[in-house]
C-alpha cells in the first residue's frame, strides 16, 4: 500500500471512530434519556385516556339518574306493564340518548320492557348477556341492584352501564324496580375517544367464571385476553401483577418506536377484571434520532472535506517530494550508471531536502563501492565456473577411470610371457607328443582368454566413451554458458535419468540397485535446461552412490520417483531421489547446500549441491533435501517447472 494511500486511510480512521463515538453517546446516553421523556409523556397520555374514560362513565350516570327518577317508568314497573305507544317512546328516547340498550326491571328481576338497539344480532343473547353481567338474571330471582355507573365485561364484550333503582314518586319512596342502561365499548366509541386523548385504546380482562379479582397467572391459564382473540401472553401478565395503586400506568417498549401502555381498571363491582392497553409513539426519540443523525451527517461531511484538504496539503508538502525520491531510487537501481543527483530536483530547506542530499552522498559512495565489487566478483565468477565444470568434469571422470582401472588389471594379468615360451617350446624338434599337444592346447585357451579380454574391453571402451561424450557435453554447456545460451526447453525425465544412469556405469557397483519409476513417464515433460538437468541429477545419484558406499550396505538402493502436487507444488513436477544410505545429520541438513560446506570426510570441494541449488533456481525451481537422521537413508526433493512446450527465459535469481 502507498504511503499516500496509508495516510488517507489513517484518516478515514479517524473519523470513523469519531463517528462510532458520537453513535455510542447518542445510543447509550442520549436516546435513553429521550426514551425515558417518551415514556413519561406516555404515561400521562395513558393518564389522560383513563380520565376521558371516566368522564364517559359519569355522564352515563348522571344519565342513568335522570331515567330512573322519572315517573312513567315508576308506573310502568308499578303496573307490570307497558303499552306500544309508551314502548316506542322510549325506543325514540334511548336513541336520541345514544345508548345502545335499556331494561326495566320490576322488584322480582323480570324485564318489564327492554330494547337493544346496538346492532348486534340475536337480542335475546344480548339480554341474557348484560344481565348476567350486571348479576340480574332476570328470571324472578332477587337482583343485584347497584346505584352506580362502570365497566362491565359481559359474554359479547365490554360495555358501559347504568344500574339504578326507581321509586315511586310519593313520600315513602318504595322501589318498584331497577333501569339498566348504557352501550357497548366498541371500535367505534374507542375511535370517537381516540379522537379526543389520541390514544387508541384496547379493552382486555378476565373471561373466566366467576372471574378473577385480580388478574395473574389465574387468567393466564384460562386463556383471558384482549377483544379480538387477542390472548394475554407472560409479559402481560407479569405486567397486570405489577400494576397497583403506586403504578397505575405500566409503560413498555416496543419495536419501530412504539411504546405500550398497560393500565388496570376496576369494573361496576370493583373488581380489577379489565385491562386496557394503548400503543404510542415516541415522537421525542424519533425526532431526536432524526436531528441527532442530520448533525452527524454533516460532522462526516466536513470530515470527508477535511480528509480530502489534508491529503491534498500532505501530498504537496511530503508525498510528491517522497514520491520523487522513489522514482529516482527506482531509476538508479535499474539503470547501470548513477547519473544524476535527486537534490537538484528537491532543493527544500526542510528535512526533505536534506534527506535528498545525504542520500546523492550515499549513492556517490555506493557507486564507488559497486565498481570495486563488480571487478572483484568478475574474479570470483571465473573461480566459481571453473570449480562447477571441474566438478561436473569429475563426475564424467569417475566412470572413466574405473574402466581404465579394470582395463588395467585385466591387461596386467594377461599370459603373454607363458605363451611365448610355449611358443617356443613347440618350435624345437625334440618335443614329445604329449608335451606338444598339452602346449598347443593351453596355448589355444590363452587365446580365447586374450578374446575375451578384448570382448571385454570393447565394451568397456564403449563405456569410456560414453563418457568422453558426457565430457564434451558439459564442455558444450560451458561455452553456451559463455555464450549466454541458456533458453529452457521441454525435458523428457525418464529418458534424462536413464541417461544419467548410463553415465555414471552404475551395472560395475555391484550389490546397488537404482530404480526409475514409472511415474517419472507418467508426468510429461518439464521445462529446462537439459544439459544442466542432466548434471544436476548425475550429482545428486553420484552423492546417494557414495552414502551407500559409506554405509556398506550389500543391498543399496536408489529410488527416483516423480508427481504433480497441484496444491503443495502449483505449476510444478516434485522429483524425489532416496537412498537407503549414511543419511545426513539434523544439523547439517540447513547447511547444506551452502558454498564450500560439505559432509564428506575425502578432499571435497563442498561446491556441487550448491552448484546444484543455484542452477535449478535459474530454471523457477527449488532444491531441499530430507533425513531422518544418521544411519536412515536421505531424500532429495528437486522441484522443476511442468513443461509446456515452449521455452523461457532463466531467472536472474
Amino acid at each position: 500500500m502507498s504511503l499516500q494511500k496509508q495516510i488517507t486511510l489513517i484518516l478515514l480512521v479517524v473519523i470513523a471512530i469519531f463517528a462510532g463515538l458520537d453513535h455510542a453517546v447518542q445510543r447509550f446516553v442520549v436516546f435513553p434519556r429521550y426514551r425515558q421523556i417518551d415514556q413519561a409523556n406516555a404515561e400521562l397520555e395513558m393518564k389522560r385516556s383513563l380520565v376521558s374514560l371516566d368522564r364517559e362513565i359519569q355522564h352515563l350516570d348522571h344519565l342513568g339518574q335522570d331515567w330512573a327518577a322519572r315517573a312513567d317508568l315508576a308506573s310502568i314497573l308499578s303496573a307490570g306493564r307497558i303499552s306500544p305507544e309508551k314502548s316506542t317512546q322510549l325506543a325514540a328516547e334511548l336513541s336520541i340518548s345514544r345508548l345502545d340498550f335499556c331494561y326495566l326491571l320490576d322488584r322480582r328481576g323480570l324485564v318489564v320492557w327492554g330494547n337493544n338497539i346496538s346492532g348486534v344480532s340475536q337480542s335475546a343473547g344480548v339480554e341474557a348477556a348484560i344481565l348476567g353481567a350486571t348479576g340480574q338474571a332476570g328470571n324472578g330471582s332477587s337482583p343485584v341492584i347497584r346505584n352506580s355507573a362502570g365497566l362491565l365485561r359481559s359474554k359479547l364484550g365490554v360495555v358501559v352501564v347504568a344500574s339504578y333503582q326507581v321509586t315511586r314518586a310519593s313520600e315513602s319512596g318504595e322501589v318498584v324496580g331497577s333501569c339498566l342502561a348504557g352501550y357497548f365499548l366498541d371500535k367505534e366509541r374507542l375511535l370517537a375517544l381516540a379522537r379526543q386523548t389520541g390514544v387508541l385504546l384496547e379493552l382486555g380482562g378476565c373471561d373466566c367464571e366467576p372471574p378473577h379479582d385480580h388478574l395473574g397467572e389465574k387468567c393466564l391459564l384460562n386463556s383471558c385476553g384482549f377483544e379480538g382473540g387477542e390472548k394475554l401472553t407472560n409479559a402481560e401478565v407479569a405486567a397486570l401483577v405489577a400494576i397497583g395503586p403506586e403504578r397505575p400506568v405500566l409503560v413498555r417498549k416496543l419495536g419501530g418506536d412504539r411504546l405500550e401502555c398497560l393500565a388496570d381498571f376496576p369494573d361496576l363491582f370493583g373488581r380489577h377484571t379489565l385491562l386496557l392497553k394503548g400503543v404510542l409513539p415516541m415522537p421525542i426519540t424519533t425526532m431526536g434520532r432524526d436531528v441527532l443523525n442530520g448533525a452527524l451527517l454533516a460532522l462526516l461531511t466536513a470530515g470527508l472535506m477535511i480528509v480530502v484538504v489534508l491529503r491534498e496539503a500532505i501530498k504537496m508538502s511530503v508525498l510528491k517530494p517522497l514520491s520523487l525520491l522513489t522514482r529516482h531510487a527506482v531509476s538508479l537501481r535499474s539503470s547501470e550508471s548513477h547519473a544524476g543527483q535527486i537534490s537538484g530536483v528537491l532543493r527544500s530547506p526542510n528535512e526533505l531536502g536534506v534527506l535528498a542530499r545525504e542520500f546523492d552522498s550515499m549513492v556517490e559512495r555506493l557507486a564507488t563501492a559497486r565498481r570495486q565489487l563488480v571487478e572483484q566478483s568478475y574474479y570470483s565468477g571465473m573461480t566459481e565456473v571453473a570449480s562447477r565444470v571441474m566438478h561436473s568434469l569429475r563426475n564424467a571422470m569417475t566412470p572413466i577411470t574405473a574402466h581404465l582401472d579394470l582395463l588395467r588389471e585385466e591387461f596386467r594379468d594377461l599370459p603373454l610371457e607363458q605363451m611365448k615360451m610355449a611358443g617356443r617350446e613347440l618350435a624345437g624338434d625334440e618335443v614329445p607328443p604329449e608335451r606338444r599337444e598339452m602346449l598347443a592346447r593351453y596355448l589355444k585357451e590363452s587365446v580365447d582368454y586374450i578374446v575375451g579380454v578384448m570382448g571385454d574391453a570393447a565394451v568397456r571402451l564403449k563405456g569410456m566413451d560414453a563418457g568422453v561424450a558426457a565430457i564434451e557435453k558439459i564442455l558444450a554447456e560451458q561455452e553456451k554458458f559463455a555464450g549466454r545460451d541458456r533458453r529452457s526447453e521441454p525435458v523428457d525425465l525418464n529418458n534424462l535419468l536413464r541417461e544419467a544412469g548410463a553415465l555414471l556405469s552404475l551395472n560395475y557397483y555391484s550389490g546397488l540397485e537404482l530404480v526409475i519409476d514409472p511415474s517419472l513417464a507418467e508426468v510429461g515433460p518439464v521445462n529446462g535446461r537439459r544439459h544442466a538437468l542432466l548434471h544436476i541429477f548425475t550429482n545428486l545419484i553420484s552423492n546417494a552412490i557414495e552414502a551407500i558406499l559409506l554405509s556398506e550396505r550389500s543391498n543399496g538402493r536408489i529410488e527416483i520417483r516423480a508427481e504433480i502436487d497441484e496444491i503443495a507444488y502449483p505449476g510444478l513436477v516434485h522429483v524425489t531421489v532416496s537412498d537407503n544410505g549414511c543419511g545426513i545429520a539434523q544439523g547439517d541438513l540447513g547447511r547444506l547446500f551452502e558454498r564450500g560446506y560439505t559432509t564428506k570426510e575425502h578432499d571435497s570441494s563442498g561446491i556441487g549441491l550448491h552448484w546444484c541449488a543455484n542452477t535449478i533456481a535459474t530454471m523457477h525451481g527449488r532444491l531441499f533435501a530430507e533425513s531422518a537422521g544418521l544411519g536412515r537413508g536421505s531424500v532429495m526433493h528437486l522441484l522443476i517447472p511442468r513443461g509446456g512446450g515452449q521455452t523461457m527465459e532463466p531467472s536472474r535469481s
